[in-house]
């Protein structure tokens, strides 16, 4: 019995320390000389309005999309840009565009499916 106590402590001490929250922790970096004008990113079920991004201004925020999703930016005027990445409700991880106020140049996409 003390053995088994012993080892489901062990489990559950792992799982404390291996538990990360749900939800996909995404970088923003206006890299070029434009200001992006009323910026709001969108993920489905959600948008997270963020407003003007100076040039070399950099926005964190968490995603948590409410189903099968891509990552996109709304900008003032009705222009988008598709970041492109896929995300479902749990996914986990970091993503990172580097974008100016026409295309987004580049995007890291370290995003893992995560455990219900």
């Amino acid at each position: 019995m003390k053995t088994m106590l012993v080892v489901l402590a062990v489990v559950l001490l792992a799982a404390v320390l291996t538990w990360r929250p749900a939800g996909v922790n995404f970088t923003l970096v206006n890299v070029g000389a434009q200001p992006l004008s009323g910026v709001t990113v969108r993920v489905t079920g959600r948008d997270y309005p963020i407003g003007d991004l100076a040039p070399g201004e950099t926005k964190r925020l968490r995603l948590s999309p409410t189903g099968d999703s891509h990552v996109e930016l709304a900008l003032a005027g009705g222009r988008r840009l598709i970041i492109g990445s896929y995300l479902q409700p749990g996914y986990r991880g970091s993503l990172e565009a580097r974008v100016t106020a026409d295309a987004v140049l580049t995007v890291k996409d370290e995003v893992e499916a995560g455990v219900y």
